[in-house]
């Protein structure tokens, strides 16, 4: 539940808001000494178009943000190191999230089907980007996986339509299966310099689109 003030288009994730929240709704707010934990599906459906971040949170469950229609720009804060699947599921609106430095896993279909979604920003801690993290993320034009990442989920870039330029690091060592199904307009997977034969073993399907990097 988010309490909303008259007149105001954001609710704001602080501790007003926690204090404000019926005693009923504060069983989904954990607070310990140093961490704040966002629960499950908190948020689900509710028409936030904003978030300011409360000092210190750390986890945010599954589903958190799911289906929030209005809110248009998430960065997650450095302190969080833990983020639950499908957190922002079709987020309509969603046109560019950067996700903490201190996380070291995209989840499961973080992401997915959030279709005006245009900037991703990933840090170099992420090791994993999950299945499906993004599937449906139909403006999605260009990508940059930065060094550190190792693993692609299955699917996790299907059916992103207008995918033209995807850049993978030297570090990834497994990518799952239809990781790119249905991306018709992939023209160019840009990898480093002396990788194009290990990335042609793993995507064997989009050998012509593997360049290396001038």
């Amino acid at each position: 539940m988010i309490m909303k003030k008259e007149n105001s288009k954001s609710a704001n994730l602080s501790e007003d808001i926690f204090s404000s929240l019926p005693t009923t709704n504060k069983q989904s707010i954990r607070r310990g000494k140093t961490d704040v934990c966002i629960d499950a599906g908190t948020f689900i459906e509710t028409d936030i178009d904003h978030i300011d971040w409360s000092e210190g949170i750390t986890h945010i469950g599954h589903d958190a943000f799911a289906h929030c229609g209005n809110l248009e720009s998430v960065i997650i804060p450095d302190t969080v190191t833990q983020l639950g699947e499908r957190a922002f599921i079709e987020c309509l609106s969603l046109r560019a999230i950067s996700f903490s430095k201190s996380m070291s896993e995209i989840p499961l279909g973080c992401c997915a089907e959030c279709l005006v979604l245009e900037t991703i920003t990933i840090p170099p801690t992420i090791r994993s980007i999950g299945y499906d993290a993004f599937v449906k993320c139909i403006s999605l034009q260009t990508v940059t996986i930065p060094e550190g990442v190792i693993s692609i989920g299955e699917g996790a870039f299907s059916y992103c339509d207008k995918l033209s330029t995807i850049s993978l690091p030297a570090s990834v060592k497994v990518i799952g299966e239809d990781v790119f199904y249905s991306c018709d307009a992939l023209q160019e997977i840009i990898v480093p310099k002396g990788c194009k034969e290990k990335f042609v073993e793993m995507l064997p399907d989009w050998q012509e689109q593997i360049k290396e990097e001038e």
